[in-house]
């Protein structure tokens, strides 16, 4: 069977898709309501409909130990470290910590 360069550059581009479900990362599909994982792998469609499903960010939070009060909520490990001398400063928090929290602002289990 020979494929035209419409239909190579189609499976070219499912390519990385297949990949990743092969290393067992999940597969999303867009549907009217957004982003769904996939269970089955039967592609039909445009391939800008699949993708490898994101990591979710990954936040740093400044966090008070004795009462779990939130200082404030940085992308990067480094700045929340510079933050945190702040709250010590500022504010008095010597119990303040640093926590690592999902996208959603859940902290993560330690």
């Amino acid at each position: 069977m020979t494929y035209t360069q419409q239909q190579a550059r189609r499976l070219l581009a499912l390519l990385p898709v297949l990949e990743a479900a092969a290393d067992g990362k999940t597969i999303q599909m867009r549907t009217p309501t957004g982003w769904k994982d996939r269970v089955d792998l039967s592609f039909v469609g445009d391939i800008e409909q699949y993708r490898v499903k994101p990591e979710p960010r990954r936040l740093f939070g400044i966090v008070r130990e004795s009462d779990g009060k939130i200082w404030a909520i940085m992308k990067d490990k480094d700045q929340a470290i510079k933050s945190m001398d702040r709250a010590h400063r500022h504010v008095g928090w010597d119990d303040a910590m640093i926590v690592p929290f999902t996208e959603d602002l859940v902290p993560e289990k330690s």
